[in-house]
């Protein structure tokens, strides 16, 4: 039973690892990704949003915004516990006791 156990946890973290990117088409002519959140970012550069655990990657043209994935915990025995430094590092795992 332990090692079903086990095993339903691996299974629960490597699908809760999943992702999302957002795109969103921009007008780098001045050489920045103009973002609401984070403010200007230089093409070519990144930087991350800790609040969100998400990163923002500016090219031309092209604003890409890449986050953690949804994940949820049915057994009473574990939680999700959220990561720690930038993404995917914050993205949360599932742990169990």
């Amino acid at each position: 039973m332990r090692k079903l156990f086990a095993i339903t946890c691996i299974f629960a973290i490597i699908l809760g690892s999943n992702a999302y990117v957002a795109r969103q088409l921009l007008n780098t002519d001045d050489g920045n990704c103009n973002t609401s959140k984070l403010g200007l970012i230089p093409v070519g550069e990144f930087r991350y949003n800790d609040d969100a655990c998400e990163r923002y990657d500016c090219s031309p043209g092209l604003l890409s915004i890449t986050g953690c994935g949804t994940a949820s915990v049915d057994d009473p025995k574990c939680r999700l516990v959220r990561g720690r430094g930038h993404h995917p590092g914050c993205c949360p795992t599932i742990s169990c006791d």
